[in-house]
C-alpha cells in the first residue's frame, strides 16, 4: 500500500524541496494494515532530451534523502515509496517503481483481491501486471482512455478492488485514476494545478490540494 507523486511543469524546476516534503509525509503515512512505506523507493525524471532517467533504493525514502540533491532540474517527475504486500516481495529492487517504458512512466498504489485474468499478462507482481495492461492500451489510446480500459478490465476480473490508484506521465501530460472501495482518507488522491501540476497520494506541506473524486480520471 504505497505512496506516489507525479509532477509536471512547462518550465524546469528543482525537485529537491518537493522530494523532501513527500518523504516526510511518507514517514508519517501508516497504511490501513499498519504498515509503513519503508520497503524502498524510486524516482524518475525527464532529462533535457525528454528521456526518462531513474534511481531506486531499498532504503526507506526518509532515510535516503541525500539522494534528493542529486536529481537535476526537470519538467516532469515521478516518485514512489513502497510498502510491499507480501514478505517474499521485499528486498527486490526490480519491484520498486516508477516503471518506465519508452515515453511513459507509471506509478501505482492499491490492493485487489481475487484477481482472475482471462489471459496471461506479463509481470511478477500485481503492479507489474497492471503496468503491462496499461502499456497495451497506451499503444492505441490516450492516457485517460487507457486508464478507463484498465479499470473496467480489472473490475470485470476481480472479486474486490479495495483501491486502484494509477499515475502515468509522458512528455507534457500527467494523468491519474483514483478508485477505492475502503479507507477513503488513505486512498483519495490529491491534486494541485498551478505553474507546477501535482498529483499525489499523500498530503504534503506547502500545497493546497483538492481531492480527486472516487472513480475519477484526471489529466493535466
Amino acid at each position: 500500500m504505497c505512496r506516489f507523486l507525479i509532477a509536471s511543469s512547462k518550465k524546469q524546476f528543482t525537485p529537491q524541496r518537493l522530494l523532501e516534503t513527500f518523504a516526510s509525509s511518507c514517514e508519517k503515512a501508516i497504511a490501513p494494515n499498519g504498515d509503513l512505506q519503508e520497503d524502498g523507493w524510486g524516482v524518475a525524471w525527464l532529462d533535457k532530451k525528454n528521456k526518462w532517467q531513474s534511481k531506486k533504493s531499498l532504503q526507506p525514502i526518509w532515510k535516503d534523502n541525500d539522494t534528493f540533491s542529486t536529481i537535476p532540474e526537470t519538467k516532469m517527475l515521478a516518485v514512489h515509496a513502497r510498502s510491499a504486500t507480501f514478505p517474499k516481495e521485499k528486498g527486490n529492487i526490480s519491484y520498486n517503481q516508477p516503471y518506465i517504458a519508452g515515453k511513459y512512466c507509471f506509478v501505482f498504489n492499491g490492493a485487489i483481491r481475487g484477481v482472475k485474468l482471462n489471459r496471461p499478462v506479463p509481470g511478477d507482481t500485481g503492479a507489474q501486471k497492471i503496468w503491462s495492461l496499461l502499456q497495451e492500451n497506451l499503444q492505441k489510446n490516450t492516457a485517460a482512455k487507457s486508464l478507463e480500459n484498465v479499470k473496467n478490465y480489472l473490475e470485470e476480473h476481480s472479486e474486490e478492488i479495495i483501491a486502484l490508484n494509477i499515475g502515468v506521465a509522458a512528455n507534457d501530460t500527467i494523468a491519474a485514476l483514483c478508485k477505492f472501495s475502503k479507507h477513503k482518507n488513505y486512498y483519495t488522491l490529491k491534486y494541485e494545478s498551478n505553474s507546477l501540476s501535482i498529483i499525489s497520494s499523500v498530503q504534503i506541506r506547502g500545497y493546497s490540494f483538492n481531492n480527486i473524486l472516487n472513480n475519477e480520471i484526471i489529466t493535466f
